[in-house]
């Protein structure tokens, strides 16, 4: 499975959160990503000095369903 299928499938389940904003990627990436250790997976969109998108926590030891997401239901 690609990345790309991995995030639609998450997407879908409802198991991805989106980060449009830009955000430092020396400490606000590893804070939202700590914080939501164990959740959802979080796609980063704009990472100030990235050339690309990061996303964190694909493959979560602990299942995620059943929760909300920190940013809205």
């Amino acid at each position: 499975m690609s990345l790309r299928d991995t995030l639609a499938r998450l997407e879908k389940q409802g198991d991805l959160v989106r980060v449009r904003r830009e955000v430092d990627r020396r400490f606000e990436l590893a804070a939202v990503a700590k914080k939501l250790d164990g959740g959802p997976a979080v796609l980063f969109e704009d990472v100030r000095g990235a050339s690309m998108p990061v996303v964190v926590g694909t493959r979560s030891a602990r299942p995620f369903r059943g929760r909300r997401s920190p940013t809205g239901p």
